[in-house]
């Protein structure tokens, strides 16, 4: 099962990205992937253009590279402790899991921040 709800996608700037609008049944997962990647459930603006890069000699894959970050929508500083968050790469991919079986989720605001 997928998201609940209509996903509504805001660029804040060229490295984050809000996304309103959803929430994840019980036992439920939603996804998120870049601009034109297809498997996604919600894509992501194709102002949000983050690549890999080098750091120290090492290559920085987007999964390392991008924190996703989940608040309860309308509740200031209010966390939802019950999503896991998992990101693949090639493409990149950050899949959201209720981990409760039982409840859905509240609504949820969902922050994607590239870090270069």
């Amino acid at each position: 099962m997928a998201f609940t709800g209509v996903a509504v996608v805001q660029s804040i700037s060229d490295t984050k990205v809000r996304i309103t609008g959803l929430s994840l049944a019980g036992r439920a997962a939603g996804t998120i992937g870049l601009d034109g990647n297809v498997a996604a459930g919600v894509q992501l603006p194709n102002s949000f253009r983050p690549s890999p890069y080098r750091y120290n000699g090492v290559v920085c894959d987007l999964s390392e590279a991008i924190e996703v970050s989940i608040w309860r929508a309308g509740a200031a500083g209010a966390g939802v402790d019950e999503v896991v968050i998992a990101k693949t790469d090639d493409p990149f991919l950050a899949t959201l899991t209720n981990a409760d079986a039982q409840n859905a989720t509240s609504n949820m605001e969902i922050y994607l921040t590239f870090h270069e």
